[in-house]
């Protein structure tokens, strides 16, 4: 007799039908095997897909951090650049605005008649009044300053003052 048959012998049934049985314990066991194998190197290969997407992931998110630290270099640089010029301009602004003043009321005195000083509208400002010390100053403030300076009383001011915007109209009509 057969281990098979001693083992499946108290049920009753015929050889053929306990082999039958015993070799589909032994696929069932088999199958399920292989399936704990499989499950094993799916769940490895999912933990290889992350390890790998974590590794993609850390240098794309370098390459995002040194990309973000190059714009703020040229961000910063370019607004260095940027309050440099306009510190230039403004410079020559006042520059411009000082030597058209200047030019406005030596106009202004040799058609009055009158003799302008050698040492010029600045000298007047900059004796009496804070505009070298007044960091941002408009040309207006100073044009202002330079009138003041220049005027001997507020007759004259106010005098100056309307020669000086019919002057400025010319070259701008368009009131503001």
């Amino acid at each position: 007799m057969s281990i098979i048959a001693s083992l499946l012998g108290w049920t009753g049934l015929p050889k053929w039908a306990t082999e039958l049985i015993f070799v589909g314990v032994i696929c069932a066991g088999a199958l399920t095997a292989y399936g704990m194998w499989h499950h094993h190197i799916y769940q490895e290969g999912i933990k290889a897909a992350v390890h790998a997407e974590q590794k993609a992931s850390a240098a794309t998110l370098a390459r995002v951090k040194a990309q973000n630290q190059r714009i703020l270099h040229r961000q910063l640089a370019y607004n260095a650049q940027l309050e440099k010029r306009n510190a230039n301009l403004e410079t020559s602004n006042r520059a411009l605005a000082s030597s058209f003043t200047a030019g406005l009321l030596h106009a202004y005195h040799v058609g009055e008649g009158r003799a302008v000083p050698k040492a010029g509208p600045a000298a007047a400002v900059s004796h009496g009044s804070t505009s070298s010390s007044t960091p941002h100053a408009t040309p207006v403030q100073d044009l202002t300053q330079v009138l003041g300076a220049c005027a001997a009383d507020d007759a004259e001011l106010s005098s100056l003052q309307s020669w000086v915007r019919e002057r400025l109209n010319q070259f701008n009509p368009t009131p503001r």
